[in-house]
C-alpha cells in the first residue's frame, strides 16, 4: 500500500494550506461554472470575480485559528459582494447560488487533490464560513433592495414635482440621505468633457462650491468614473485615493461612489459619505 503523507498537529491547518495552494484553480473553475448563469455570462472578469479571493483567504484564516481563538468571519467580503451583485441586477437566488457553487468547487478540488478524506472539523469550518457568507449576503442584499425600492418611490415623487434639473438634483440627494440612515452627506457630479463637475450637494454645501471639479481618474470620484464600477472606502479620511479636502475635513469614514451610466457611457458620479459608520449596510 502506498504511504499516505501525514499532516502534523492541527488538521485544520491542512485546510488553510490547501485553499491557499489551490486558490487559482478553485476561482477559475468557479468562474467557469458561474458563467452558466445568464446574468453572469457577459460580466467583466474583475466584476465576476469580485470579493471571492478575499472570502477564500478569510476561510483559510478561520482554518488557521486555534481552538481558543475567534477568527474573523467574512463579513466585509460578503457585504461588499452582495452590494456589487445588487448593482449588477442579480436576484437573491443567484447570489446564494454563487456561494453554493463555491462550496461545491472547493470540495471537488479537495477530492481531486486531497491526500485523504476531509476531516469533520475541516468540513465544519468550510461550511460555517460559506453558510455565514450566505447569511450576511442575504441579509444585506435584502436590506439594501428594500431601501432602494423606498428610495425609488420617493425619487419618482420628487421627479413628478418638478421639471427643473436644478431643483431635482438636490431633491434626489436628499432622498438618498434620508433613506439611508448612515449617510451624512451626498454629492452629485456630472461629466463635462474630461472632468466631473459638482452639480448638487447635501450635507457638504458649505465645504463644496457649485462647479468645483475633478479630472476623470483623479481622486475618489475620478477613479469611480474611470473604472465605471462602484467603490467603497471604509476609512476615507485616511485613504490616499481620497484627495478631496472637503471630504477629509468633514472626518468622513465610509465613502461610497457609484458611476452614473447612460447608453454605456459614464455621465457622472454620485458619492455618499458617513461620519460615524464604516459600512452603509448595517
Amino acid at each position: 500500500m502506498e504511504d499516505v503523507p501525514h499532516h502534523p498537529a492541527s488538521k485544520t491547518l491542512w485546510l488553510s494550506d490547501f485553499i491557499r495552494a489551490h486558490k487559482g484553480e478553485i476561482l477559475t473553475d468557479w468562474m467557469t461554472a458561474i458563467r452558466a448563469l445568464p446574468i453572469a455570462r457577459d460580466l467583466a472578469h474583475p466584476v465576476l470575480l469580485d470579493h471571492l479571493p478575499d472570502l477564500l483567504e478569510r476561510i483559510a484564516e478561520m482554518a488557521d485559528a486555534d481552538d481558543g481563538e475567534r477568527p474573523s468571519l467574512p463579513v466585509d467580503a460578503s457585504t461588499a459582494h452582495a452590494l456589487v451583485r445588487l448593482e449588477e441586477g442579480y436576484d437573491l437566488g443567484e447570489v446564494v447560488t454563487e456561494y453554493a457553487v463555491l462550496r461545491e468547487t472547493i470540495l471537488r478540488h479537495w477530492e481531486r487533490h486531497g491526500i485523504r478524506a476531509a476531516a469533520p472539523q475541516e468540513l465544519r469550518i468550510l461550511n460555517r464560513a460559506i453558510d455565514y457568507a450566505i447569511s450576511v449576503s442575504v441579509t444585506r442584499f435584502t436590506s439594501v433592495r428594500e431601501r432602494t425600492l423606498r428610495a425609488l418611490d420617493r425619487i419618482s415623487a420628487a421627479a413628478l414635482g418638478t421639471d427643473n434639473l436644478e431643483t431635482f438634483l438636490p431633491a434626489l440627494l436628499l432622498v438618498l440621505k434620508e433613506t439611508t440612515p448612515a449617510v451624512d452627506w451626498a454629492v452629485l457630479l456630472l461629466r463635462e468633457g474630461d472632468r466631473l463637475v459638482v452639480r448638487a450637494a447635501v450635507g457638504l454645501e458649505d465645504a463644496l462650491a457649485r462647479h468645483d471639479s475633478v479630472a476623470i481618474g483623479e481622486g475618489f470620484a475620478g477613479q469611480v468614473a474611470l473604472s465605471g464600477a462602484p467603490m467603497l472606502s471604509h476609512a476615507a479620511v485616511d485613504d490616499p485615493v481620497v484627495t478631496s479636502a472637503a471630504i477629509r475635513a468633514a472626518g468622513t469614514r465610509a465613502l461610497f461612489g457609484v458611476p452614473l451610466v447612460h447608453n454605456g457611457q459614464v455621465i457622472g458620479v454620485a458619492e455618499a459619505g458617513s461620519l460615524v459608520a464604516a459600512d452603509f449596510l448595517s
